[in-house]
């Protein structure tokens, strides 16, 4: 079975008595992306800042999106931006922060 250590550059080479040819070929193994389930809830006083992190492997690289109480969040908002890591950054807490939030 293959698996990520097989990502490669590997070469093809025919010969008989009146020469030779080669190819090369770049073989990436991909894998499908997944998300850890380690941040059940969290719990922040108001004008504390938070991170909530989303740890997401796969190859290629997967984008992340966030979704608060089922509608879909941009990458920047009111008081809050999604990180290169994938985690959602709420720099001052407010009450209208408060919810149900996904990471996808």
């Amino acid at each position: 079975s293959v698996t990520t250590e097989d990502t490669s550059l590997y070469e093809c080479r025919a010969t008989n008595e009146v020469g030779d040819a080669h190819r090369l070929i770049q073989l990436t193994v991909h894998v499908p992306p997944s998300i850890a389930d380690d941040s059940p809830g969290v719990t922040v006083s108001t004008m504390s800042p938070v991170v909530l992190p989303c740890h997401v492997t796969g190859i290629p690289k997967p984008s992340v999106t966030w979704m608060k109480d089922g509608g879909q969040l941009g990458n920047r908002g009111p008081g809050y931006k999604v990180l290169p890591t994938g985690a959602l950054e709420i720099a001052l807490v407010k009450l209208s922060h408060g919810g149900y939030y996904v990471c996808t």
